[in-house]
């Protein structure tokens, strides 16, 4: 249940930015940034950045490192 609460937080977070013209999309930098912080982590599954999972929050990471308002289970970014 945890994981579809944050997701849903991301989502009405990424929705207000949206509408009041606020970018919600990071620079390509940063989500490299917080790509290489998730391949440090032992909770990281898959082979390639394509196919990298979050175990702790079943999130697709390579969507998720380019939202604004995404963040990582364990603060690591």
């Amino acid at each position: 249940m945890k994981p579809f609460i944050d997701f849903a937080k991301f989502l009405f977070k990424s929705f207000l930015a949206l509408f009041r013209d606020r970018k919600f999309i990071v620079e390509p930098q940063l989500a490299i940034e917080r790509i290489r912080i998730c391949e440090q982590c032992e909770h990281l599954k898959g082979r390639t950045r394509s196919r990298y999972e979050c175990l702790i929050c079943k999130c697709r990471v390579r969507s998720k490192v380019k939202y604004v308002h995404a963040s990582c289970p364990l603060n690591k970014w």
